[in-house]
């Protein structure tokens, strides 16, 4: 799996906005709670 800081290094290079990359994560975090819950 990437990490956070990998992909925000990434994306540094390819000049993409901290916060799309935030969001990104902040998506997959809640996608990740949801199917726990949906999973339980």
């Amino acid at each position: 799996m990437i990490t956070r800081s990998v992909f925000l290094l990434v994306g540094n290079c390819l000049n993409i906005n901290k916060n799309i990359v935030d969001r990104y994560f902040l998506n997959k975090k809640f996608e990740k709670i949801i199917y726990d819950l949906l999973s339980n």
